[in-house]
C-alpha cells in the first residue's frame, strides 16, 4: 500500500550540511563505458537510486538474457542500443510507465545500423528481443526533431564499438543539448574522441581507455535545495560532493539564484546557499528549459512559492517523461491558487515554441490537501519544497527511490519534519 507523509519544517530558518550522491545521469554513462572498455577500473561514489541498480544488475551479469529495467528511462534506452551491438540475444522488459515512453526512434535507428531487434508483443513497445550483432549496414545516420538527448547519447556511447564508427546528424532543435556534451565530455576522459562540427557529430572506431573515476555529486537533487533556500525566511545550506566545474547542465541553476534573492558560492569544495536580504528580487521569472528540462518543476514550483510570474518556453519533451509534467505541475499548482497556463499561438510566432504563463497569488493548502506524486520522483521533490511554507500531505513518496532514495532523510538533517500519516 502506498503510504502519505506529512512534512513541514517548524520555523521556515533552514541550515545544515547535505551530502549529495553522485550523479546518476553521469554514473549510468559511466557503466556503459566501463561495459565495453577492455580494461578494468575503478568506479567510485555510486548512487545507489533504482537508475543506477538496475543498470548495474543488467551488467555485471552478461550470461543472463532478461533484464527488466522497471521505469529507468536512462537504462532501458542506453541498454537497448548497448546489447542491440553485441553478440547474443537479450531481452528488455520494462515497467508499464516506461512502456508508454518513446523509444521507437531508437530501435529504429539502431535497425538502420544493422542490429537485429523485434518487439515481443508488437507493438513496438518494451520488451525487445535484440539478436546478435553480425554486420554494420551503415555508418551515417540522420535523427529526426523528435529525437531525445537519451537516444543520442546510447549512440554515441556505442558508436566507438562499431566496426565503422558512427557519423550522427542532429536536427538543428536537439533538445536537452547539455546531456549531450555531458555523454561527450564523460567519453573523452576514458580516451575517445567525437568529433563536432554544427550539427554532425563523428565517431570513429576506437578503443576507451580505462581510467579510475569518482562520480561528482548530483546537482539536479541539488536544485531541490535552490527551491528550499528560495521559499525560506532565512537559510544557510551547506551541499557537500559538487563540482564547481560540472559537466551537468543542472549546474545552471546557480545562474538564476540572484532571481530568488539567493548569495551561491563555494567554499573549501563545499557548494554554500545564503539569502541575501538585501538583493531586489524581480516580481517575473522569464526562462527557456529546453537545455535542462529537469529543472522545471523545480524552477516553476519555486517561483509560483515565491509569488513570481512567469513565462516558460522549451517544455516539449516533459510530457514524456515519467508523467506528463506539465499536466502534473498544472495541477498540483491549482490547489495552491496558482496557474500555468499555455498561452495563444500568436505569442509563439517567433519560436514556433507554445508559450507558458505563469501567475496567481500562492496560497498554503489546507491540512487536508494531499499531493500526488504521479509516479514521479521529481514531481515528489518539487513539491516537497512547499513544505518550508507550511505543512504538505504527499502521497506515494517512495518514488523518490528512483534518483534520491535519501532524500527524506535528509531534509530531517536540515530540520523538517516527516512523519508517516494514516491513509
Amino acid at each position: 500500500m502506498n503510504k502519505t507523509i506529512k512534512v513541514f519544517h517548524p520555523t521556515s530558518e533552514v541550515e545544515g550540511t547535505i551530502s549529495l550522491e553522485g550523479s546518476k545521469s553521469i554514473a549510468n554513462r559511466v557503466l556503459i563505458i566501463q561495459a565495453l572498455c577492455r580494461q578494468p577500473f575503478l568506479v567510485e561514489n555510486l548512487p545507489q537510486c533504482v537508475d543506477t541498480l538496475v543498470m548495474l544488475e543488467s551488467l555485471k551479469d552478461q550470461k543472463k538474457t532478461h533484464h527488466h529495467v522497471k521505469l529507468a528511462g536512462t537504462a532501458g534506452r542506453f541498454l537497448s542500443a548497448y546489447f542491440a551491438t553485441r553478440k547474443g540475444i537479450q531481452i528488455i522488459d520494462a515497467d508499464e510507465g516506461l512502456k508508454n515512453r518513446p523509444v521507437l526512434p531508437l530501435i529504429n535507428v539502431l535497425k538502420e545500423i544493422g542490429c537485429e531487434i523485434q518487439s515481443v508483443n508488437g507493438d513496438d513497445r518494451f520488451p525487445f528481443i535484440f539478436g546478435s550483432f553480425e554486420k554494420q549496414q551503415s555508418s551515417e545516420v540522420f535523427l529526426n526533431e523528435n529525437i531525445t538527448s537519451q537516444f543520442v547519447s546510447a549512440l554515441l556511447m556505442t558508436a566507438p564499438d562499431l566496426p565503422e564508427g558512427l557519423t550522427i546528424h542532429l536536427p538543428e532543435n536537439q533538445v536537452s543539448a547539455p546531456y549531450i556534451q555531458m555523454t561527450i565530455s564523460v567519453m573523452s576522459y576514458f580516451g575517445v574522441m567525437v568529433s563536432q562540427k554544427d550539427n554532425v557529430l563523428t565517431v570513429l572506431p576506437q578503443h576507451y581507455q580505462g581510467k579510475d573515476i569518482f562520480i561528482e555529486g548530483d546537482w539536479s537533487s541539488a536544485s531541490y535545495y535552490f527551491g528550499i533556500a528560495a521559499l525560506s525566511r532565512k537559510v544557510r545550506l551547506m551541499l557537500h560532493g559538487l563540482s564547481e566545474n560540472s559537466w551537468q547542465g543542472d549546474a545552471s541553476i546557480v545562474d538564476v539564484a540572484h532571481v530568488f534573492g539567493l548569495d551561491v558560492f563555494f567554499e573549501n569544495n563545499t557548494l554554500i546557499i545564503e539569502k541575501n536580504p538585501e538583493m531586489k528580487e524581480k516580481r517575473s521569472f522569464d526562462y527557456d528549459f529546453k537545455t535542462t528540462p529537469d529543472l522545471f518543476q523545480t524552477l516553476c514550483i519555486t517561483a509560483a512559492g515565491c509569488g513570481k510570474q512567469g513565462l516558460f518556453t522549451g517544455l516539449q519533451t516533459l510530457p514524456y517523461k515519467e508523467t506528463d509534467r506539465i499536466k502534473a505541475v498544472q495541477e498540483t499548482l491549482t490547489k495552491c491558487s496558482v496557474f500555468l497556463s499555455a498561452m495563444p499561438s500568436k505569442f509563439s510566432k517567433k519560436t514556433g515554441e507554445t508559450v507558458y504563463f505563469l501567475d496567481g497569488t500562492y496560497q498554503h493548502p489546507y491540512e487536508n490537501v494531499v499531493f500526488d506524486t504521479y509516479h514521479d520522483h521529481r514531481m515528489a521533490m518539487s513539491i516537497a519544497m512547499l513544505a518550508t511554507k507550511g505543512v504538505i500531505h504527499i502521497h506515494d513518496p517512495s518514488v523518490v527511490n528512483k534518483s534520491y532514495p535519501t532524500f527524506w532523510k535528509d531534509l530531517q538533517v536540515i530540520g523538517f519534519v516527516v512523519e508517516e500519516i494514516s491513509d
